[in-house]
Parts: C-alpha cells; sequence; structure tokens
C-alpha cells in the first residue's frame, strides 16, 4: 500500500460518487495500459493507487494490504485488464458483495 502523503481522515462516500471514482480511476488505469502497451514501456497514471485507497477509506475498509489486496486484484487484473465485467455496474455488483462479505469477516479477527 503507497504511503499516504495526508493523514488519514475519516471519509464516508455514497454509491454514486463511489461509481463515478471508479470510472475515473478505470479510465486512467486503462489509458496507462494503452499507453504502456503501445510504447512497450511500463507507464504509471500518477496518484491512481491514492484514488483507489481514498475509495476504500471512504467505504470504511481497514488499512493494510491483507484486507485490500483482493479489491486491488479485483480491480486492476480482473476488470482493468481481464475486461471480467462489462460495465462499472457490474463490477460494483460484484465489489459491493465481496467487500460486504470481507469487512464482516475482518470484524471477526
Amino acid at each position: 500500500m503507497a504511503q499516504r502523503e495526508i493523514p488519514f481522515a475519516k471519509r464516508t462516500i455514497d454509491a454514486n460518487t463511489v461509481l463515478d471514482l471508479f470510472c475515473v480511476l478505470y479510465t486512467q488505469v486503462k489509458a496507462a495500459v494503452d499507453m504502456s502497451e503501445a510504447l512497450s514501456c511500463d507507464i504509471v497514471m500518477p496518484y491512481s493507487q491514492e484514488l483507489f485507497d481514498i475509495i476504500l477509506d471512504g467505504l470504511g475498509a481497514p488499512d493494510g494490504d491483507d484486507f485490500r489486496e483482493p479489491f486491488y486484484d479485483m480491480f486492476y487484473s480482473r476488470w482493468v485488464l481481464d475486461n471480467e465485467f462489462a460495465d462499472v455496474h457490474a463490477f460494483m455488483k460484484e465489489f459491493k458483495f465481496h467487500f460486504e462479505d470481507h469487512l464482516h469477516m475482518h470484524s471477526l479477527t
């Protein structure tokens, strides 16, 4: 997980804003992937990881890769790279199901 430039502040985020932020993030990351493939080099969009962390913070995710890593993988690998989800709504349906389950299981430990 990236070092936070700004100290953690409790956030709340509504469902429409989550959708909007995931669309922005998808567009950024997909552009970086497309440019990387076209130029045969690694290109990373600045602050894409931080934006993802802001979304997870707003949803109440605990800090730490042990909780967040499956969601990074779901977004970056399964949606952006493998196109497993038709659109942001399909992604959010799967994300929400796994997030709530993961959050519940994390609270039991």
